[in-house]
């Protein structure tokens, strides 16, 4: 409990002789008294209050920057790798305020785990850099990608699909992936390197999405033309419908109707005023 400056808003103070003091000037300290006793308590419960609120407002936005652990996130056993990849995640701002969304979804108990890919033969898959989200925190991995030099980007495209479905079975949304990749990239320019996205094709096209979207606040930037905006949001769209890793069975454009916002999720990570 902390209280305002000085516990007594008040002092004593003898004027002349303290055997002239009268009954009315006792009575008026004994006043002040009462009132500075008032004020006193009055200013601690007012800073409960307020510690309250600040307390609820941290435990409702998890934002507890730099205290969390990896051990708060993946489960015991977890490869020497994904952990340290999660490490250098947790170092950077972006990734921090991601985890802490993660977090959020199992504060009590870490959820994240990790399942090798396999080859035909049973043995773990080397021959592609491949990651994948299955539900429930269960990230499927290649073991290219684990000794990949940038793994932590991987890794952080399959956090943000924890976070895009809150821990529950993905849906297959181009929509969804073209924002995580979205992600991806902004957490490597916050890093100071390109980003890791399928090819050079549609980098050009996250690049461009991207120059669209305040850094800040995960919307677009005063000034862009909606319109300009949208035919490249859907020939991303279009691109990956053509790419074999994301059609096909089961797979859908999640593509929102004209004069709407995409990326409300990116919007979440991003945005410094929420």
């Amino acid at each position: 409990m902390r209280a305002g400056r000085g516990i007594l808003p008040f002092r004593l103070v003898r004027e002349n002789d303290y055997y002239e003091f009268k009954p009315v000037m006792m009575k008026r300290n004994r006043y002040l008294i009462i009132f500075g006793i008032i004020v006193f308590f009055w200013s601690c419960a007012e800073s409960d209050l307020r510690l309250e609120e600040e307390q609820l407002v941290i435990s409702e936005l998890n934002l507890l920057a730099g205290k969390l652990k990896v051990s708060d996130l993946l489960v015991e056993n977890s490869p020497e790798g994904w952990k340290s990849a999660t490490a250098t995640i947790l170092d950077n701002g972006i990734g921090n305020r991601l985890l802490e969304f993660v977090y959020a979804l199992s504060p009590n108990k870490p959820f994240v785990h990790f399942e090798v890919i396999l080859d035909k033969d049973g043995n773990p898959e080397m021959s592609y850099i491949g990651m994948n989200y299955g539900e429930r925190g269960k990230i499927g991995y290649t073991q290219a990608a684990l000794i990949n030099e940038y793994k932590d980007e991987l890794l952080f495209h399959e956090f943000f699909h924890v976070f895009q479905y809150a821990g529950k079975e993905p849906a297959l949304n181009r929509s969804d992936e073209l924002e995580a990749y979205l992600a991806q990239y902004f957490y490597a320019g916050s890093r100071e390197y390109s980003a890791w996205v399928i090819d050079k094709k549609f980098t050009e096209r996250i690049m461009e999405l991207a120059s669209y979207i305040g850094a800040s606040t995960g919307y677009l930037r005063k000034g862009v033309d909606y319109e300009e905006f949208y035919n490249v949001y859907t020939s991303a769209l279009d691109y990956l419908d053509g790419h074999p890793n994301y059609s096909g069975d089961g797979w859908t454009s999640g593509r929102v109707e004209a004069g709407l916002y995409p990326f409300q999720k990116l919007a979440k990570l991003l945005n410094q005023n929420l």
